[in-house]
């Protein structure tokens, strides 16, 4: 099971976004299938998005806005 993280703390890499990891993990344990593996340390085991890494960006009204297809895989 892949969890989806999205935190949005004014601060990069903040308590809240290493909590809610660890709270994603947690999950992935407890509602893990019979027979698979569910490790919270995997690579690629949560889809993380911390938006406070793009703050900046968003709030600029000078910039222009994301082509779609590039927003999508950031």
């Amino acid at each position: 099971m892949r969890t989806a993280v999205v935190t949005g703390n004014p601060k990069p890499g903040s308590r809240t976004h290493g909590v809610a990891i660890t709270v994603a993990g947690a999950l992935s344990v407890a509602l893990k299938r019979p027979g698979t593996s569910a490790s919270p340390a995997a690579p690629g085991a949560h889809l993380l998005a911390d938006l406070s890494e793009h703050a900046p960006s968003l709030f600029d009204r000078h910039r222009d806005p994301p082509h779609p297809r590039r927003a999508r895989r950031s």
